[in-house]
């Protein structure tokens, strides 16, 4: 399978391309997905859409509902809910608790099995536990140490800087997080413990035609491992004659802009008081994303033109990965909802897919005929041009023949070309 960092997110695959031909890949040995929303994006379509790949690979899942009710995330066989939404630290709810039910549902799913524990909000976690920081930063240790190989953490978290767990999830993005854990289910033996962070942002298509309208700064196309990975989640065959645009260096400025303008919070943190953020600037065009939203997407490439008219059902993942070895991924990818309301990965072209209709011919709109008859170009070809030898003689044209030319040498010239050092005073 082609590899993108959007397919890194939804199928929980490899964060990084195999260096060799053919090679396959492995995922690391631990994920955790720090998976962002906001006022106005949440994560839980994307979130949702996570579980159900999870369970369709036998992948079982834990759900710990802190912020949200049990019933927005797909259940049945395979998915084990913890909820929590309605307690707090009156009702005797604590970190330890939260623990002990994880590490049970776990012993009793999946001891030796890869899986993915999912909790939906970490700041409605430290504010119903009133734990500090330091407290929360250690359970997230924990939680990834207890955990089977090739699991994965997904932990959803706001947006906003003023938020509850911000300095929290800054912490949790330094690699010093995964210094000393080591799974305790960890009974494979091959290749080394390996660790990847992945942070994912969750953008609205209002946003981005924000960005567009306001800044002229249009995102990036998809690169051809996107357009790759677009084709097989629709289950379709890559075309060998795809129109694919050549991979180019991305525009930092749209990079720039996407950060400053995202973080601005919900009040208007971070920008002139009084605003409401980016979604107060007016006209906002709001888009449904829901999964029965009116329109769905079935072509895996969509054009930048079309999205601008109608966003219904789509959304963009702002993903970053860093990696054990340091390295750092960064990708912008699109996501729309198919007619089975499947969240896609989706290729991004700038064109638009209706084919351009070729601009009428020039000589058409002169004033005066272009063609040439006949015997307009018999006369055209009799006509001698300049300088041309004549075929009778090889006199040129235009020479009497009888020309001389007349020089008078200077004391400096040099008349004797076989001696040339004969004006030389030794």
């Amino acid at each position: 399978m082609s590899w993108c960092a959007a397919s890194a997110v939804l199928n929980h695959g490899a964060v990084a391309p195999s260096s060799r031909a053919g090679r396959t890949r492995v995922p690391t040995s631990m994920q955790l997905v720090l998976l962002e929303h906001s006022i106005a994006q949440s994560s839980v379509g994307l979130c949702r859409e996570m579980i159900v790949r999870a369970v369709e690979r036998s992948c079982p899942v834990v759900v710990v509902c802190v912020q949200r009710q049990p019933q927005l995330y797909p259940s049945g066989a395979g998915v084990h809910v913890i909820d929590y939404h309605y307690r707090s630290v009156h009702d005797g709810m604590s970190l330890t608790h939260v623990e002990r039910s994880i590490l049970a549902a776990v012993d009793k799913l999946a001891q030796h099995t890869r899986m993915t524990v999912v909790l939906d909000s970490l700041d409605a976690l430290v504010e119903s536990t009133q734990c500090s920081d330091r407290a929360a930063y250690a359970f997230v240790r924990r939680l990834l140490s207890f955990l089977p190989r090739f699991s994965r953490v997904v932990l959803g978290y706001d947006g906003d800087p003023t938020a509850s767990a911000a300095s929290l999830v800054s912490s949790l993005r330094c690699p010093q997080l995964w210094v000393g854990i080591q799974p305790m289910h960890d009974v494979l033996s091959g290749p080394p413990w390996t660790h990847a962070t992945l942070s994912v942002r969750v953008h609205p298509a209002a946003f981005v035609r924000y960005i567009h309208e306001t800044y002229g700064l249009a995102p990036p196309a998809s690169h051809a491992s996107l357009r790759r990975a677009a084709y097989e989640d629709a289950l379709l065959t890559y075309p060998n004659d795809d129109a694919m645009p050549p991979d180019t260096s991305p525009d930092m400025r749209f990079w720039s802009v996407v950060h400053h303008a995202a973080r601005r919070g919900p009040w208007g943190v971070l920008d002139e008081p009084g605003s409401t953020g980016w979604w107060g600037a007016p006209p906002t065009r709001w888009a449904s994303l829901e999964a029965g939203a009116a329109r769905t997407h079935s072509e895996p490439v969509m054009s930048w033109d079309d999205i601008l008219q109608d966003t219904d059902g789509c959304l963009f993942l702002e993903t970053h990965i860093y990696q054990s070895t340091g390295k750092q991924v960064d990708e912008w990818a699109l996501c729309a909802y198919d007619t089975h309301h499947r969240l896609r990965i989706k290729a991004l072209d700038h064109y638009a897919t209706a084919p351009i209709a070729p601009p009428p011919p020039q000589h058409t709109q002169v004033p005066f005929n272009l063609h040439e008859t006949p015997q307009q170009r018999e006369r055209r070809d009799q006509v001698p041009l300049p300088f041309a030898y004549q075929l009778q003689d090889a006199t040129p044209r235009g020479s009497t023949g009888q020309s001389t030319i007349f020089f008078d040498p200077e004391s400096e010239d040099d008349e004797d070309d076989d001696d040339p050092d004969d004006d030389l005073d030794i």
